[in-house]
Parts: C-alpha cells; sequence; structure tokens
C-alpha cells in the first residue's frame, strides 16, 4: 500500500468555499481502480492549511488515476477563483506503507490541489501530526487526538511527553535531522491512563517543522489480525480443495454422461441388427415345418424357435433400456382396471405352471384397483417378474402373484421358493446387467426394465430375500386413481 500527502495553503481567503467543496461535492475518486481511502485535515494552527492524504492499493494505480481521464474532470470541483501560495505548497509526496523504498512522486502544485475537489472528513485511522523542531505540537487530526487526548488538545503541548524515554530520545534525534525518513519508524506511546499502541510511520523534517503521518497498531488488535490472517488462510486452502473437487466431480459426471450415452447407442445399434436376421430365422422355421411336417423333426423345430424367442425377448429389453436411459418411451396412459389386468395374466402364467408342474397361486382383492397407466407397458413389467420367478423355482414349489390396497397404492408381489437372493445383491439386481447369481441365464436387463416402466408409473419396486435357497419376493407400488 502507499499513501500521498499534499498540503497547501489557500492565499485569497477562500477557506470557507474550500471546505464546503470537500464536504459538498460528490466523491469523483472512489471508483477508482486501487483506491483504498482519502481524507482532509485542516491545520489547527492556521486555516488557511489544508492537508490531503490519499492510499492505494500500489504506485500504479495512482499513477493510472493520475494519468485518467477522470482525474482531469475531477479539476472542475474546485472552486472558482481559488488561489494557493505557491511557496508553502509544494510538499507532494508519496510513501509506501509496506516499508520498501521508491522514488518520490511530486506533482505540479495545480493538479494536486485539484484532487481534493470532494473531500472532507475527520481521520478515524491515520495520525497526521505538525511539529516544530522541538517536538511540540502545532496541528493534528482529529485521529491522533483521540487516542492521544481524548475530549481534549493537543495544540502545544509536546508529543515527547507522551512517549516511553527511549521513543522519545529517538524521536528528538529525528527532528534535529533535516530529511524524510526513507522507511517506516515505530514509535511507542504509552502516556498516563491512555491505552499503549505503536504508530507506525514516516517522519518529514523541514526547516521549521516537521510532519508525521502514521497508522496505529494496537496488541490487542495486532493478535486478532493475526488470528483473522489464519482463519483467512485456511479458508483459502479450503477454498482451493473445494473448487478442486467439484472440478473432479464434474469431470466425472461428464464421463458418466458420457459413458451412458454410448451405451445407450450401442444397445439401440445392436437391437436393431439382431432383430433382422432373428426375424429372417423364425420365418424360416415357418416355412419347414410346412414343406417338411415330419413330425420327428417337430421337437428340434420346436426348441429352435422357443430359442429364437427368448433371443427375441433379450433384444427387446435391450432396445427398452436403451429408450428408456434416453427418455425416448412414450406411455400411453388410459384408465385401467389392474384386477382385471392380473387376472388375464394369472390365467397365461397359470398354463405355464401346469406345463412345468409348479403350483400358481391368484391373490387378488374383491374390488377393482383403477389406476392411469400404459396396459402393454404393465403387462412387460409383470411379465419380466413372473419370467424370473418361475426361471427360478424348481418342480413342486409355488409361485403366488398377489394384489393389495394400502391408502391410495396398489400393491402387487409376486413370491417364489426358488433359489433366492444373497443378501449383498439386493440393492442391485434392479441396475442393468446385474443378476441375482452367478448361476442364472440371462443377460440381466429384464429387472432393469420393471424398475424404469414401474418409475415412469411413478411408482416403486423393491426385492426382499431370506437369502439362498429362501425364495425371492418383488413387490411394487403403483398410485391408484381417487374415486
Amino acid at each position: 500500500m502507499v499513501v500521498v500527502i499534499s498540503r497547501f495553503r489557500v492565499a485569497n481567503g477562500m477557506e470557507a468555499e474550500v471546505e464546503r467543496a470537500f464536504r459538498e461535492r460528490p466523491r469523483a475518486v472512489e471508483n477508482a481502480r486501487g483506491f483504498l481511502w482519502l481524507e482532509v485535515c485542516v491545520d489547527t494552527a492556521d486555516p488557511a492549511v489544508f492537508y490531503l492524504i490519499t492510499r492505494w492499493t500500489d504506485l500504479d494505480a495512482f499513477e493510472r488515476w493520475h494519468a485518467s481521464p477522470d482525474h482531469r474532470k475531477s479539476h472542475e470541483l474546485i472552486p472558482k477563483g481559488l488561489k494557493l501560495d505557491a511557496t508553502w505548497t509544494q510538499l507532494d509526496r508519496m510513501v509506501r506503507i509496506d516499508g520498501t523504498t521508491g522514488p518520490p512522486l511530486t506533482e505540479a502544485v495545480a493538479d494536486a490541489t485539484l484532487l481534493l475537489g470532494a473531500y472532507a472528513a475527520g481521520s478515524t485511522e491515520m495520525h497526521l501530526l505538525v511539529l516544530d523542531r522541538a517536538g511540540v505540537i502545532r496541528a493534528c487530526n482529529p485521529a491522533a487526538c483521540h487516542y492521544l487526548e481524548p475530549g481534549g488538545t493537543l495544540d502545544g503541548k509536546s508529543l515527547l511527553d507522551y512517549m516511553p524515554a527511549p521513543d522519545a530520545t529517538r524521536l528528538k534525534r529525528l527532528l534535529a535531522g533535516e530529511r524524510r525518513t526513507e522507511s517506516p519508524v515505530s514509535l511507542n506511546f504509552a502516556a498516563l491512563n491512555r491505552v499503549p499502541f505503536t504508530l507506525e510511520c514516516w517522519i518529514d523534517v523541514q526547516p521549521d517543522r516537521a510532519t508525521v503521518l502514521g497508522q496505529p497498531t494496537f496488541r490487542r488488535d495486532q493478535q486478532m489480525q493475526n488470528e483473522l490472517m489464519a482463519i483467512n488462510q485456511e479458508l483459502a486452502v479450503l477454498s482451493r480443495e473445494r473448487s478442486r473437487e467439484l472440478r473432479d466431480e464434474r469431470y466425472e459426471r461428464e464421463a458418466a454422461e458420457k459413458l451412458n450415452r454410448e451405451r445407450n447407442a450401442f444397445l439401440r445399434i445392436l437391437a436393431h441388427e439382431l432383430r433382422q436376421p432373428i426375424g429372417g430365422a423364425l420365418a424360416a422355421m415357418g416355412v419347414l415345418r410346412k414343406l417338411n411336417p415330419d413330425s420327428a423333426l417337430e421337437r428340434p423345430r420346436a426348441l429352435v424357435e422357443r430359442q429364437l424367442q427368448q433371443i427375441t425377448r433379450l433384444v427387446d429389453d435391450l432396445a427398452d433400456t436403451a429408450r428408456l436411459a434416453s427418455g425416448d418411451i412414450e406411455l400411453r396412459r388410459k384408465a385401467l382396471d389392474l384386477t382385471r389386468q392380473l387376472q388375464d395374466i394369472a390365467q397365461a402364467w397359470g398354463a405355464i405352471a401346469e406345463q412345468q408342474h409348479k403350483q400358481f397361486r391368484l391373490e387378488l382383492p374383491d374390488t377393482e384397483l383403477l389406476l392411469r397407466g400404459d396396459a402393454d407397458r404393465l403387462q412387460q413389467v409383470f411379465s419380466n417378474v413372473l419370467g424370473n420367478a418361475f426361471k427360478y423355482t424348481p418342480p413342486g414349489a409355488t409361485i403366488r402373484l398377489g394384489a393389495t390396497v394400502e391408502g391410495h397404492t396398489a400393491v402387487i408381489s409376486v413370491a417364489d421358493e426358488g433359489e433366492g437372493i444373497p443378501p449383498d445383491r439386493l440393492a442391485s439386481i434392479f441396475e442393468l446387467f446385474q443378476r441375482a447369481t452367478n448361476t442364472g441365464s440371462g443377460l440381466g436387463v429384464g429387472l432393469a426394465v420393471v424398475k424404469a416402466l414401474v418409475m415412469a408409473h411413478d411408482g416403486t419396486v423393491t426385492a426382499a430375500s431370506a437369502g439362498l435357497g429362501q425364495g425371492t419376493t418383488i413387490t411394487i407400488r403403483l398410485p391408484l386413481i381417487s374415486t
């Protein structure tokens, strides 16, 4: 940080007009880049003398402002007809708060005073004192008076009386010379019944006076500042780490989304390419049956047709999975009676159970279960779940299809006495390409399709199993229409 000081004396009795301009004009410099603070002080010993003090982040910031059109425009804020005492108004200089030295910056007197256009405020931070060569205070700003003599005045008092003996001796030596300090000087103040503080200041000694400018540092404030700095540093580290985490999360999310898009595109292409040869093979089997109705060939023909139909269902599931993931499936919703639909499904699966020597039980309420849904897609849901139940249930065991009502929700369950699901796989069986056990056949897409279609109907699906050999229960919940 740098501090620029300008001091001048009004030469034609316009002190009141200048002070009024400082207090009433808008602040033209407050939006300048790098500007931190400004105050104007009036010399209590000579009302015609004014001090302008500005603080900037760095020297370049001040020089940019000084060369800008805004600076030239601020000249218009000076009272018309103002005249200055050129013999006293040449002490325009710059000092650096950070303690580094640099070339002094001197402005033309007229340019420096034009900066004074809109400012007048008593200082609350920086201490500005004008001393004679013996250390007697001839003028000071309100901040210095507030800390050294609260409620009183410093005029005519010796600054040395407010300092410990070693610091007073040091200040006497500085006042005996005639130069400006090139780096900050630390002066301690510990007057009776006053709060001790250290003034980091610059001292400019002239033949007839010395100017002291600085900012006080209190031990308590310094400790608090150090703690705040430590907290700020910690927050900065946490902020950088969080930014890095967010960036990594974004990259991972984008990579996952890209992978999903590529997978869905692959599944669509695969399903499309497989349908044509499978359809051709099924048609060829029909032609062979007509050309050669030999009963000895019927069993192998039927076996081939069943396998081709199973492949067709797998291809359809793959295509549905890709469409559901992309949001391309549009449900044809209409009001339907779920009880009636489950009865129709049970009739078909009852015949399959009889062929496979398995027991099939249907448990439905006597009332209608009305909901809005796509009948074909719900048929696909229940067929996939029942297909799994029949696949993993041995002959002689029982599969149960049931439905109940809980509030405004239909609860449909399919329970089997099959090989069950290990506890560590219950949470993943509805994910794509996940199977309940390693011994089963299939690609692991059927239950993924079930979950997607149930969710599209604003429902939920869950699985429960006591473990291997303990059977499985799939529970589907669908919202009912209020009647």
